[in-house]
């Protein structure tokens, strides 16, 4: 019999969900895998987002060499950072392990696997994961697939977006129902060696209902703990359908937790030392309550909605400007400026001559000069200030790869109580209530890797393990280069 292997992907898991649940003999065949394989903490790219994550799991590759950094392009020669458009798979189709089980005529199945869309020929099946032009259809490689899988959920985005906390317990729950059957369809039926299937379900929950099952003693909801229970029943399933020689793997891009209420104005930070000068000492409430209501619409509405609205060039401009209060910099007295990363994580991006629009500092010694004066200065005030900055990291100690002229010059690690704020005129503000109402989970470094079958030592002990270490151990499980 030949090798296979199973990857389930479970979307921001966390074992701080999972481990509570097992200790009540609620996730018997989580449990089951762990016991008889290995647990793993699972460590996330450098920002852990979504994007970047399943793109480095799926190359072996740092976001240094893929170039992705969150779900819209950066690019790090404007000032306020991002293009309009969301990236998509043609920037690293044909070097996935995918592609390479192709090239020795191994068969893999790709299940919503985020960022897989368009769908790009294999040695096999594809399904396009998020993001997609409309989440009810089935993107898929070959086309035909399409009609044989039908449907994958009743209910658009925006339908989400807007419903009631009823309407999306429903349709996450259907979704994940339809979408599981389908997985077991295709495993019964279907040819492979690889299998890799994600759902976003644990993401979503956490996303929209952190705060109702962790906002205090007398809290009752548990929508999350019931999904996660939900999964770990449809991964008895698979369990049931694999073999001896299948190796089995359950995973998560990154983890969970609590959203911050608070926002670290590193902005500030750069004003204080010198290295920022702001138009006006500060910024006007008009300006300040447009950027928050832009905040608003982003989280509310999904990403590709609100990329691909109808708006003008030079107005989805604006708003990204607002966002960064780019108007309100100086940039020709400016030396630095912040660089919005996903939380924990911020920027600082040096303003180059020629490499930005209005650059001041010169590249080569007085760039490289600035470059470590800044990291000495953050990592003196993460060293007296760690509730406020837990690390300072400089580019080529966190991204290397053809990409990484597109990364920040540095990067910095927040204290989990605070995420990464846009203001000069103060360096802690308050996030408003209105958009923690809409987002109250966040994201956490530290994802889930657990695995049993053959190839796999016992050992349930947690140790950590890197999300870019994920391919080359499934090719080596596969024997293959």
């Amino acid at each position: 019999m030949k090798n296979k292997v199973i990857v389930i992907g479970l979307d921001g898991a966390t074992f701080d969900i999972i481990d509570p649940l097992i200790a009540r003999g609620k996730l018997p065949n989580l449990n089951t895998i762990f016991q008889n394989g290995v647990k793993a903490e699972l460590l996330s790219t450098i920002p852990p987002i979504s994007a970047p994550a399943w793109v480095s799991f799926m190359t072996g590759k740092n976001p240094g060499k893929h170039g992705i950094l969150g779900f819209q392009y950066y690019n790090l020669s404007k000032y306020n950072c991002v293009e309009h458009s969301i990236v998509n798979s043609n920037v690293f189709a044909q070097s996935t392990i995918f592609d390479i089980l192709t090239k020795y005529n191994r068969k893999s199945i790709a299940f919503q696997v985020p960022l897989t869309y368009p769908t790009w020929p294999i040695n096999g099946l594809m399904v396009a994961g998020y993001p997609t032009p409309d989440q009810t259809i089935a993107y898929t490689y070959p086309d035909d697939l399409s009609k044989k899988i039908g449907k994958l959920y009743e209910d658009k985005s925006d339908h989400i977006a807007s419903g009631s906390i009823e309407t999306k317990l429903n349709i996450y729950s259907e979704g994940l129902e339809r979408i599981s059957n389908t997985v077991e369809k295709l495993l019964k039926e279907e040819d492979y060696e690889l299998f890799v299937y994600v759902t976003n379900v644990t993401d979503w929950v956490q996303h929209k209902f952190w705060k109702h099952q962790f906002n205090g003693k007398n809290s009752k909801n548990d929508y999350i703990n019931q999904f996660y229970i939900k999964i770990d029943e449809k991964i008895g399933n698979i369990l049931k359908l694999i073999d001896k020689d299948t190796t089995l793997i359950v995973m998560s891009d990154h983890g969970a937790g609590t959203r911050p209420e608070k926002l670290l104005n590193i902005n500030y930070l750069l004003r204080e030392q010198g290295f920022l000068v702001p138009t006006a000492k500060k910024i006007n409430i008009f300006t300040k309550t447009n950027r928050y209501w832009f905040e608003w619409v982003k989280e509310f509405f999904p990403i590709k909605y609100w990329s691909k609205a109808k708006f003008s060039s030079s107005f989805r401009e604006m708003v990204l400007n607002t966002r960064v209060y780019k108007n309100n910099i100086d940039w020709s007295k400016t030396k630095a400026y912040r660089v919005p990363l996903s939380y924990p994580y911020v920027g600082l991006n040096i303003n180059v001559k020629s490499r930005q629009k209005d650059g001041i500092v010169l590249p080569g010694k007085e760039y490289k000069e600035l470059k470590q004066q800044l990291y000495k200065n953050f990592k003196g005030f993460s060293d007296k200030n760690p509730d406020l900055i837990k690390n300072v990291f400089l580019q080529e100690e966190v991204y290397n790869g053809p990409s990484s002229y597109n990364t920040p010059d540095i990067i910095i690690e927040l204290n989990e109580n605070y995420d990464s704020g846009s203001e000069v005129d103060e360096l802690i503000t308050e996030i408003p209530n209105m958009l923690l109402t809409t987002i109250s989970g966040y994201h956490r470094t530290s994802g889930i890797f657990g695995a049993m079958g053959k190839n796999i030592n016992h050992n349930p002990q947690l140790f950590k393990f890197n999300i870019i270490d994920i391919a080359p151990t499934i090719l080596y499980t596969l024997n293959l280069p």
